[in-house]
C-alpha cells in the first residue's frame, strides 16, 4: 500500500446528544478523506482506534471495526493489484457500494421534465418540477 494508510478515528464535533461519530478515515498521498461509519460514542469510550470497556456494545462494535478495516485494505489492494490509481472518491464509492449506474431520484426529475419539455408538455415539466 504505496502512500495509503487507513485508520478508525473519532471526530472532533459532537452532535446535539453530544455523541462523538466513528469514521475510517483513508490517507493517500497527504490527502485525507473520512468516511462515517454510523457509531457514535462519548470521547472517554474511544481510544486508539477500538471501543473502550467503558462502552457498553464495545466487543461487538469492535469486530464491526475490524471488519470494516478489512473490506478498506481489501479494497485498496484490489485498486493495485489492478494498477489502478484510485482517487479517494473512488474508494469512497466503491467502500459505501455506490456504483456508476446509481440513478438519483432528482437526476431522474430532470430527465423527465426536459422530456416533457421537449413534448410541449410545460405544465406537465412544471407539476415535476414543483415537486
Amino acid at each position: 500500500m504505496r502512500n495509503t494508510s487507513i485508520k478508525i478515528v473519532i471526530q472532533n464535533k459532537a452532535n446535539n446528544e453530544g455523541l462523538y461519530p466513528i469514521a475510517l478515515r483513508i490517507t493517500k498521498n497527504r490527502k485525507k478523506k473520512e468516511i462515517g461509519l454510523g457509531f457514535r460514542c462519548q470521547l472517554d469510550e474511544f481510544e486508539n482506534e477500538r471501543f473502550t470497556k467503558k462502552h457498553k456494545l464495545h466487543k461487538k462494535r469492535n469486530l464491526i471495526l475490524s471488519e470494516q478495516v478489512l473490506k478498506a485494505l481489501s479494497i485498496i489492494d484490489n485498486f493495485e493489484a489492478n494498477k489502478i490509481n484510485f482517487s479517494l472518491i473512488e474508494f469512497e464509492n466503491k467502500f459505501i457500494g455506490k456504483t456508476k449506474d446509481d440513478v438519483f431520484v432528482f437526476d431522474f426529475f430532470d430527465e423527465i421534465i426536459e422530456d416533457k419539455i421537449k413534448s410541449g408538455k410545460t405544465g406537465n415539466a412544471r407539476v415535476y418540477k414543483d415537486t
